[in-house]
């Protein structure tokens, strides 16, 4: 089973402007497999089973 991985980082320039830079990537566990890019115009599902809940749910 692999991983989705979500980098973010800030950019600032010196107008002190800053931009989010989202990347997403499926990374699997197999290195003879490579990682997928993951970009704005892809369209992505996920789906799963939830098996913890860190906040009241209500």
């Amino acid at each position: 089973m692999g991983t989705l991985s979500l980098q973010r980082s800030t950019v600032s320039s010196q107008l002190s402007a800053c931009c989010c830079i989202l990347l997403s990537m499926l990374k699997p566990e197999n290195s003879v497999y490579k990682p997928i890019m993951i970009g704005s115009e892809d369209n992505l599902e996920v789906f799963g089973v939830v098996t913890y809940i860190v906040k009241s749910a209500g």
